[in-house]
């Protein structure tokens, strides 16, 4: 086969095309699962349009340069504002050093091999509380083995049923489990009530499945309209994190965002991908690991850390809570 430049101008053509319907179907994840699937992969469509357009831009065809450039428009508007801080607002001034929470999210892994290098990152970081997923029934045994550990945190919830810990230098009140399949724990939300020098946020921990078939779909979704159905209950102000199984440009990712009336703590940090933890370049893996937070919590920063055995890199937030 000769490869000239009328049949080049047919792939790009191909791509053009794609590429758009790609990125136009993946807006229907509530519809179907395999959109869902196709949505987590927007900042690679961004990245592959980006190239189109410029490659197009020496064919001269203003056709195929405008639909080369539907790709950009309709994934960019989607990827590119977390890189954009957020307003500021006179709000801001209520905040105080002495309002400070730094909170560190990890799925550490079912099947980590390394706990101390995991126990070694939570000393290091130092945060104020810890949120686990994919917890183990040996997990209470493993922190015996590290007393430091156990004083740095001297409140703790561990549900291994559910997959969830979380490790606290502060009092955990009203620590309630939101089971949606009892006899499969995982689908679970675990919220709880932060008491935080006299102030009380409500911390949520949850960790859906994978909406990587039609089952496991409807079982992250039962877990979603479970939280967003007691959302009423939940005190302000809220702080979720998790494993979500869900980029930002997901689905069910905007049901929890818009049903708890959250903002994502990434505004203006950037994607800060964490999975799979193996991928070198951080452009290239999946932003899903979260921290979503009440409009009145401000972020002060949010970081990705470094590989400590699992499949998922934590994120390490530090934000402020509103004075009372």
């Amino acid at each position: 086969m000769v490869f000239n430049a009328k049949s080049f101008l047919y792939f790009l053509w191909a791509a053009a095309v794609f590429l758009v319907g790609v990125s136009i179907v993946a807006f229907g994840g509530g519809m179907f699962w395999g959109f869902e699937v196709l949505a987590a992969f927007r900042h690679y469509y961004l990245a592959a349009g980006f190239i189109l357009v410029f490659t197009c831009l020496f064919t001269r065809a203003k056709p195929l340069i405008a639909v080369s450039l539907m790709t950009m428009v309709l994934n960019g508007w989607q990827v590119l504002p977390v890189y954009f801080s957020a307003t500021a607002s006179a709000a801001d001034e209520l905040f105080s050093s002495e309002d400070t929470l730094t909170v560190l999210q990890s799925n550490v892994y079912y099947n980590n091999k390394n706990f101390d290098q995991v126990a070694a990152y939570i000393q290091q970081t130092n945060a104020d509380v810890v949120a686990l997923q994919e917890v183990v029934y040996k997990f209470s045994s493993l922190l015996d083995k590290h007393p430091a550990l156990q004083a740095q945190y001297p409140y703790q919830v561990i549900k291994p049923r559910a997959g969830m810990a979380v490790l606290s230098k502060y009092p955990l009140e009203n620590i309630r489990t939101l089971s949606v399949i009892p006899e499969e724990g995982w689908d679970s939300v675990l919220t709880t009530q932060l008491n935080v020098n006299g102030q009380i946020a409500t911390l949520i921990v949850m960790h859906p499945a994978h909406p990587t078939g039609e089952y496991d779909t409807w079982r992250q979704r039962k877990v979603v309209d479970r939280l967003v159905a007691n959302a009423k209950e939940l005190t302000k102000p809220m702080i979720l994190v998790g494993d979500l199984n869900a980029t930002p440009w997901s689905h069910e990712f905007y049901r929890i965002k818009s049903g708890l009336g959250l903002k994502d703590s990434r505004q203006g940090f950037g994607l800060q991908g964490t999975w799979p933890a193996s991928l070198d370049v951080g452009l290239f893996r999946l932003p899903i690991d979260h921290g979503l937070l009440s409009p009145e919590i401000k972020v002060m920063s949010r970081t990705v850390g470094p590989d400590i055995g699992s499949d998922h890199l934590p994120v390490l937030l530090k934000v402020a809570l509103p004075g009372s």
